[in-house]
């Protein structure tokens, strides 16, 4: 036991609803970047993750409240990430 929890981070592909719902009930702090197209809820609307209207938003996810940070700038893709 270390006494506290460490930030976790993880790459696209770790965000399944278990495990996130895991890391929720014990309190941890995480982030994970997500697909681009991963569908997300936002009020009565669904949108894909990359395309929500602003860079900094709060989301639902399979009742889960969650923020979504959008880059400003783009990886070397050409695309931002979404954490």
């Amino acid at each position: 036991d270390l006494g506290f929890w460490p930030r976790l981070v993880f790459d696209r592909g770790f965000g399944g609803i278990c495990f996130i719902r895991g890391l929720m009930g014990h309190e941890a702090t995480f982030y994970i970047r997500l697909k681009a197209n991963r569908l997300v809820e936002l009020g009565d609307e669904e949108f894909k993750a990359g395309e929500l209207p602003a860079n900094d938003t709060r989301i639902t996810l399979q009742g889960l409240s969650l923020r979504v940070v959008r880059s400003d700038k783009p990886d070397d893709d050409g695309e931002p990430w979404l954490i």
